[in-house]
């Protein structure tokens, strides 16, 4: 069987988004659907100065869980994100253009290293969503000690260390998290209960706390094509829903007017920003960035 993966990185800076993609997708209606109960599964991701909670579906999104949902700064309570998902699209060799997305496809594959099946993230910061081990202390004085951390290699469909560059001898070499909180999960396009394209994702998200990098947090999206076919033509979207501001009673609004977007060809980069730097729901003294 033939495996292919790509790599898609997306970089969260408080309200600004990132990101690569081949070609622009059609818009569609979804059906939004969330995947069992007993395999759901969310972490909050607050090293830095953004806070959000992501799940093992495809949602970055804390706003329908009443959890932060890009809040910035730390312990504000200034929400502007309401969701972020994904869409994969390809056509096939038979001319068929196949569509998935996070609210009707995507659902978490299980994670079996401790030897029983689970669907739970794993996240650095908290040693009981992974197999903590103490002993283990690969990488100590190259980067941090593993202490049992592995994520998912699709290349080698194995478990294994990360890879952490050492200076001192210019290589790669086994290690425990890159960041400072890096979070872990896998899922497939088989939430309807076969594969629409045979897509696997590996989800890693990284975040660290410096003074010169605690205002973003990156996403990493390696995408595996594990069916029999080769897709020569294969997009990769984010479908972002910002809301920049707070509920304001007297209007009943949650902050989205107001809200425009821009982007920047050259450099790859979409942002979104507050028309006139102010939202009722936070008053008028908040000045909500871009």
């Amino acid at each position: 069987m033939l495996k292919r993966s790509i790599s898609i990185t997306a970089l969260i800076l408080t309200v600004a988004v990132s990101f690569f993609t081949t070609q622009i997708l059609s818009a569609k209606v979804m059906t939004e659907h969330t995947p069992p109960t007993q395999v759901q599964d969310y972490v909050i991701h607050d090293k830095g100065n953004v806070v959000v909670a992501v799940t093992n579906w495809g949602l970055v999104d804390g706003y329908m869980l009443f959890l932060p949902s890009g809040e910035y700064p730390k312990n504000s309570g200034r929400n502007y994100l309401a969701e972020i998902k994904y869409w994969m699209g390809a056509i096939t060799q038979s001319g068929d253009t196949i569509v998935v997305n996070t609210d009707d496809d995507l659902i978490p594959l299980p994670d079996t290293i401790s030897g029983r099946e689970t669907y739970k993230i794993r996240i650095s910061t908290a040693d009981t969503s992974y197999n903590y081990d103490p002993t283990d202390t690969v990488g100590l004085g190259i980067n941090h000690p593993a202490y049992g951390w592995r994520v998912w290699y699709p290349e080698t469909e194995v478990w294994s260390y990360d890879s952490i560059w050492d200076p001192t001898s210019e290589s790669f070499t086994a290690g425990g998290p890159i960041a400072q909180q890096e979070s872990h999960f896998r899922m497939s396009d088989s939430a309807l209960g076969t594969s629409q394209l045979g897509l696997e994702v590996t989800h890693t998200v990284y975040q660290w706390n410096y003074s010169y990098n605690q205002d973003y947090l990156f996403i990493v999206t390696q995408i595996t094509n594990t069916s029999d076919e080769d897709y020569h033509e294969f997009a990769f979207g984010l479908y972002c829903d910002f809301d920049i501001g707070g509920y304001y009673e007297p209007t009943g609004q949650n902050g989205r007017l107001g809200d425009l977007v821009a982007f920047d060809r050259d450099r790859n980069l979409a942002w979104t920003y507050e028309e006139d730097g102010r939202d009722e729901g936070w008053g008028y003294n908040i000045e909500t960035g871009v």
